[in-house]
């Protein structure tokens, strides 16, 4: 399944009244300025990069906003070189962190330092998340710093 804009927007409509003002400033940036790139859509696990809001090269942090479709696994991985905090905007599910598992729900803020093996079990909602990224994933080369953890 992969995401359109306006299968975001109303992702994003739905919790305009739960998120007022994080809704109301994605949903005019969807679509007009944040492109939507599937990074990979073989079921159970789906993730979509809705939009990177500084470019690699420029600066040494990365924003980016990602979205995890429902029930889907995003399996334990590694970033070598990059350290990431995400906090979490919609969804529940579990966090693997060296294969311990944590769960999550709106609000919850998760520190993943370099080096540290990380994977996601999305719960019934699409889980949606700011991930600030210290010096970004994506590397002004182009290459990722990202790697399975098996």
């Amino acid at each position: 399944m992969t995401p359109n804009s306006n299968e975001v927007i109303n992702f994003v409509d739905k919790y305009t009244t739960k998120y007022g003002h994080i809704a109301s400033a994605m949903r005019e940036l969807v679509g007009k300025f944040l492109p939507i790139q599937v990074i990979e859509d073989s079921p159970p696990f789906a993730v979509a990069r809705l939009g990177v809001f500084s470019r690699a090269g420029q600066a040494p942090i990365v924003e980016e906003l990602v979205m995890y479709l429902p029930n889907s696994r995003h399996r334990a991985h590694i970033h070598d070189e990059s350290d990431a905090i995400i906090k979490i905007i919609t969804g529940t599910g579990v966090v693997v962190i060296n294969g311990k598992p944590i769960p999550y729900q709106p609000g919850d803020v998760l520190d993943f330092p370099k080096s540290i093996s990380h994977g996601f079990e999305v719960g019934d909602e699409a889980t949606l998340f700011l991930s600030t990224q210290t010096p970004g994933i994506i590397r002004s080369d182009g290459s990722v710093d990202f790697r399975y953890a098996d």
